[in-house]
C-alpha cells in the first residue's frame, strides 16, 4: 500500500508529533475564533448573563465544519492508506477544540458570573499564550527569546481576532 503524502508526517517527522501539530492546530484555530466571538456576543448582547453555551454552540460548528471538510479532503486524496489513519488525525483535530472547551467550562463554573466573561477572555488568551511557549520551547529558545515569541504571536491573534470582527460589521 502506498502512504497518503497528505496525512503522513514529512519525513523524519514522528507520528505522535503530527498528531500532536493537529491538537494544537485545532485548539488554536478554536481559541482564536472564539476570542473573536466573544467580542461580537459582548458588542451584541448575546450571552450577557453567560456566554458559555453561544461559545460551546459555535465550538461545535467549528469542529463539525473541521471534521466535515478534513473527512472529504482524506476521501479525495486517499492513496489506499486506510481510515484509521484520517481517524486519527481527525479526532487528534476534535481532541484539540475540546480541550479548549473543557478550559472554558472549567473556567464558567468557577468564577463568578459578573467575571465570566472577562475570565473565559483571559483563558483564550493563555491558551494561545501557551501554545507559543510550546512552540518557542520546542525551538531551544531561551526564555527572553520566548517571551519576544510570545508578544509577537498574541500580537498576530489580536490583529486576527481584531480583523475578523472589524470584517464582521461591514
Amino acid at each position: 500500500m502506498k502512504r497518503n503524502r497528505h496525512l503522513a508526517p514529512p519525513p523524519g517527522v514522528p507520528h505522535d508529533r503530527h498528531l500532536a501539530r493537529e491538537w494544537m492546530t485545532m485548539g488554536l484555530y478554536v481559541s482564536i475564533s472564539l476570542l473573536a466571538a466573544i467580542g461580537t456576543l459582548v458588542q451584541t448582547g448575546h450571552g450577557a448573563e453567560s456566554p458559555i453555551r453561544a461559545l460551546w454552540g459555535i465550538l461545535l460548528g467549528l469542529v463539525v465544519a473541521h471534521w466535515f471538510a478534513f473527512s472529504l479532503a482524506a476521501i479525495a486524496t486517499d492513496t489506499g492508506e486506510g481510515r484509521r489513519e484520517a481517524l486519527l488525525h481527525s479526532a487528534a483535530g476534535v481532541a484539540g477544540a475540546a480541550s479548549v472547551g473543557v478550559a472554558l467550562t472549567l473556567t464558567s463554573w468557577l468564577v463568578p458570573a459578573t467575571w465570566e466573561t472577562a475570565a473565559i477572555t483571559v483563558v483564550l488568551i493563555a491558551y494561545i499564550a501557551l501554545a507559543a511557549v510550546t512552540v518557542a520551547r520546542s525551538r531551544q529558545a531561551d526564555w527572553f527569546r520566548t517571551g519576544v515569541i510570545v508578544a509577537a504571536v498574541l500580537a498576530l491573534s489580536l490583529g486576527i481576532v481584531l480583523l475578523k470582527n472589524f470584517l464582521g460589521d461591514h
